[in-house]
C-alpha cells in the first residue's frame, strides 16, 4: 500500500511539470509562427511597395503620352504584385486567415493579391496586344495587312484581333473588380483603405476598358 501512495504521489508531482512543459511547447509555436508570419508579411509588403512605385511611375508616363514605357512599368508592377501573391499563399498565410477576428483582415489582403495578380496575368498581356502595333509601335502595313471586302463587309484581321484582345482584357476585370468587391469585413484601417482604394482602381479599369470595348466594336473589322 505505501509503495502505492508513493507512486500516486510521484505521478501526481509530475503532472504539473507535464502541463507547464506542454504550455511552453504551444507558446514556443505561437511565437514561432508569429515570427513566421511577421518575416512573410514584411515579403509581401516590400513586393507591394515596388508594385505601388512601378503604377505610380506608369501613370506619370501615360499621362505624358509615353504609352509603350507606362506598359513596361505596368508589367513591373504586375510582377511584383505576383511575387506578394505567391508569398501570401503559402502555408503560414492560410493558417492566419482562420484567426478570430483579425482572420479576415489577412483573407482580405489575400483576396486583394489574388485578384491584383489575376489582372496582371490575364489582362495586362491582352492590353498589351492589342496596343502594339496600334497604339504602341504603330506600322499601318501591318496594321492592315489582310484587309479584305467581301459582301459589303470590311475586314481587318488585326483590329478583329484588337476587339478581341481588349473584350478579353474587359471580362478578366469585370471578374477583378467582382474579387475585389466580395472580400470580407476589415478591421485594420490600412487594409480597409486598401480595400477602399483597390475597389475604386478597379472600377475604373473596368470602365474603361467597356467603354474602350463599346468604341471598338463601331468600328469596322
Amino acid at each position: 500500500m505505501g509503495g502505492m501512495r508513493a507512486n500516486t504521489r510521484a505521478r501526481g508531482s509530475r503532472a504539473p511539470i507535464i502541463v507547464i512543459s506542454v504550455i511552453g511547447i504551444v507558446l514556443a509555436a505561437i511565437v514561432t509562427l508569429g515570427l513566421m508570419f511577421w518575416h512573410s508579411a514584411a515579403t509581401v509588403g516590400e513586393s507591394v511597395r515596388q508594385a505601388g512605385g512601378y503604377a505610380r511611375q506608369a501613370q506619370s508616363s501615360f499621362k505624358d503620352g509615353d504609352l509603350k514605357t507606362a506598359l513596361r512599368q505596368l508589367d513591373r508592377a504586375g510582377a511584383s504584385v505576383e511575387d506578394a501573391h505567391r508569398e501570401a499563399e503559402t502555408p503560414i498565410w492560410r493558417i492566419a486567415s482562420v484567426v478570430p477576428y483579425y482572420g479576415s483582415d489577412v483573407t482580405a489582403v489575400r483576396g486583394l493579391l489574388s485578384a491584383g495578380a489575376d489582372a496582371s496575368a490575364n489582362a495586362l498581356p491582352k492590353i498589351e496586344s492589342a496596343a502594339d502595333g496600334t497604339l504602341v509601335d504603330t506600322d499601318l502595313g501591318s496594321l492592315f495587312q489582310g484587309t479584305s471586302w467581301s459582301d459589303g463587309t470590311l475586314s481587318i484581321p488585326r483590329i478583329r484581333e484588337t476587339k478581341t484582345d481588349i473584350q478579353d482584357a474587359a471580362d478578366v476585370m469585370a471578374r477583378v473588380k467582382a474579387t475585389i468587391d466580395d472580400l470580407p469585413e476589415t478591421h485594420v484601417q490600412q487594409v480597409t483603405d486598401a480595400v477602399d482604394q483597390a475597389k475604386d482602381s478597379a472600377a475604373q479599369a473596368s470602365d474603361a476598358l467597356d467603354s474602350l470595348d463599346t468604341m471598338l466594336s463601331r468600328i469596322p473589322g
